[in-house]
């Protein structure tokens, strides 16, 4: 009897352990390098607001500085397009600087963000999709510059509102 309980238990283990496939473990993305090491104008961006406000997954930065300009452009990995970039320099401009030379003629006054502030959506030209920008004096005396360039066919004016929340996001962390 016992020989028999032994075989049955054996035979019972072996065919439940046939029946259930292991699962395969699916590989952790790769961790995201802040955008922030990238120096430069990137040290104001951080992909988890980029990418909450924007919609997409932002996990790419590069910086440059041509003369006493800093840039960052932040790209997804899977295209190019969209691409954010953001630009600072210091400026002895003051508002009225700001109104009447910078502030390009189309825009419109955004409320809330530095000292001074426009919006202006540039239509899709060609292969070109549209471009929203955001233009803005800060209190302590530099420009910053926020451009989304967007695929063909993306409805800019319904994206102009939030690149505005970035941006004052942007201006906080920038004082």
């Amino acid at each position: 009897m016992f020989g028999r309980l032994t075989a049955v238990t054996v035979v019972l283990l072996a065919a439940s352990g046939c029946t259930s496939a292991v699962p395969t473990p699916t590989p952790a993305p790769p961790p995201v390098r802040p955008a922030a090491l990238a120096g430069g104008a990137c040290r104001h961006i951080e992909f988890d607001k980029v990418s909450a406000a924007l919609g997409a997954r932002y996990t790419i930065a590069a910086a440059a500085k041509t003369d006493k300009t800093n840039t960052c452009v932040v790209r997804t990995e899977e295209s190019p397009i969209p691409e954010v970039v953001l630009s600072v320099t210091p400026t002895k401009a003051d508002s009225g600087v700001f109104k009447d030379i910078v502030k390009p003629k189309g825009s419109t006054a955004v409320g809330g963000l530095g000292k001074m502030a426009y919006q202006l959506i540039t239509p899709a030209k060609g292969t070109s999709g549209p471009v929203v920008e955001v233009g803005w004096l800060t209190g302590d005396a530099r420009l910053l510059f926020l451009r989304l360039t967007l695929p063909p066919g993306q409805d800019a004016a319904g994206v102009a509102p939030k690149l505005v929340s970035l941006a004052k996001e942007i201006d906080k962390s920038s004082l």
